[in-house]
């Protein structure tokens, strides 16, 4: 039986791999709910998610010189955000 990495890399390198890895993403909403249902705290742990995504969320606190509606990504893109971006879900 393979690991979730190595059915990810076969996949990628159009080798065999004994199950179709998967991923998918969630609203904030929808996530919670799936949470409650598998009594979880991780909605991609208790799923078995394959693949890890970083994703983009609103800093806690104001970035030092960027305006309060800018945020820089976690590879240093710049985003202006407003507040209903920051919601959705």
């Amino acid at each position: 039986m393979m690991t979730m990495r190595e059915r990810v890399y076969a996949s990628i390198r159009r080798k065999g791999f004994d199950a179709i890895p998967w991923q998918f993403d969630l609203t904030e909403a929808v996530a919670r709910r799936v949470e409650r249902l598998y009594g979880a705290e991780d909605w991609r742990e208790a799923t078995d998610d394959h693949i890890v995504w970083v994703n983009y969320r609103t800093p806690a606190r104001p970035q030092e010189g960027l305006p309060a509606d800018v945020y820089r990504s976690e590879f240093g893109a710049i985003w202006k955000r407003s507040p209903r971006d920051t919601t959705v879900g």
